[in-house]
């Protein structure tokens, strides 16, 4: 698990993200926010509340009220946004007690949500990326649906939203833009060396350069390109063993998503064949940069065959410089 220090780079990083978006026009509006919340515990109230002040707080595209009880982003400026979350797992593998309920990222709830956020047990994180395109008096905010902890001292959690790209004014000539967000649950793990494909209708699909039957992204223009790949990896029907899913360029393995997924049941000498635990899904993700060339694809495929093991994929790119 990554270090105070670390934490503290990827604000800093975040934020140098926000002063390159906005330097190609210094009559926009941008905005940048980390908070690191390391003493964060939920409540019996439906939105998140956090217990400490951002790190890194600029810019007027949106606005982030610490002193309301909600909490609430309230956005100014049309455009699409970029959150990223780190949860840290809390619930111990061996407990019998129930799933935690997820909580979610919404936008003008209660009928918006954006993201869910589950706890992927002791001693892992979940990272999810969301992209969305939102405009003037939206607002967003995280909801619980029960009492539980998200961050402590060695585990903390960390919220981060900036400004990528302004709407375009006009849709000619086409502004350098291009991102899509998409997911696919359910996915069947059973056949190695298969592409990923049939994702769900993307959410965001700027420039519409990612097909969701195929599972293909091509990029429109050379560049430097941001991607984050997130599997949650399931037992299902007792199902064990180690699965994989590589993130390609042009067919060539950059980088790869892994974990070893046990079973939902284990073996009681003393009280009877098996007992039900809950076992958290195992969350496995990867952010990767990289050059691309106008016509690059780039793919998801699965690498191992493992049966009795789903995988539920979220796949978030765009370009950035």
């Amino acid at each position: 698990m990554a270090s105070g220090p670390s934490y503290m780079l990827l604000c800093i990083l975040m934020l140098m993200i926000v002063r390159e978006g906005v330097a190609s026009s210094e009559f926009l509006n941008d905005f940048g926010l980390c908070i690191v919340d390391k003493a964060l515990t939920l409540s019996s109230v439906p939105d998140l509340t956090f217990s400490t002040d951002p790190v890194v707080e600029r810019g007027s595209a949106a606005s982030f009220d610490k002193m309301q009880v909600t909490q609430l982003i309230e956005i100014n400026d049309d455009g699409t946004y970029l959150f990223i979350i780190h949860r840290a797992g809390i619930i111990a593998g061996d407990s019998e007690d129930d799933a935690p309920a997820p909580f979610l990222l919404a936008i003008n709830a209660p009928d918006g949500e954006i993201a869910e956020i589950v706890d992927t047990g002791e001693g892992s994180i979940s990272t999810v990326h969301v992209l969305a395109d939102l405009k003037r008096d939206d607002s967003v905010f995280i909801t619980v649906q029960e009492d539980d902890d998200v961050g402590d001292e060695k585990r903390p959690f960390i919220f981060s939203v900036f400004l990528l790209y302004h709407t375009p004014i006009v849709s000619f000539p086409r502004a350098r833009q291009s991102a899509f967000s998409v997911k696919l649950d359910d996915v069947d793990l059973s056949v190695a060396d298969s592409i990923i494909k049939s994702f769900e209708s993307p959410t965001v699909n700027i420039g519409d350069e990612f097909d969701r039957t195929t599972g293909v992204y091509t990029a429109p223009f050379e560049g430097l390109y941001v991607f984050h790949l997130a599997v949650t990896f399931s037992s299902e029907a007792d199902g064990e063993g180690r699965a994989a899913v590589a993130f390609q360029t042009n067919g060539n393995t950059k980088a790869q998503v892994s974990d070893k997924v046990q079973s939902a049941q284990t073996t009681e000498i003393f009280r009877g064949p098996y007992v039900d635990y809950y076992v958290p899904p195992q969350n496995s993700a990867i952010t990767v940069a990289q050059n691309l060339n106008q016509g690059d694809k780039i793919t998801l495929r699965n690498v191992i065959a493992v049966s009795g093991v789903s995988g539920s994929v979220t796949f978030v790119g765009y370009l950035l410089s």
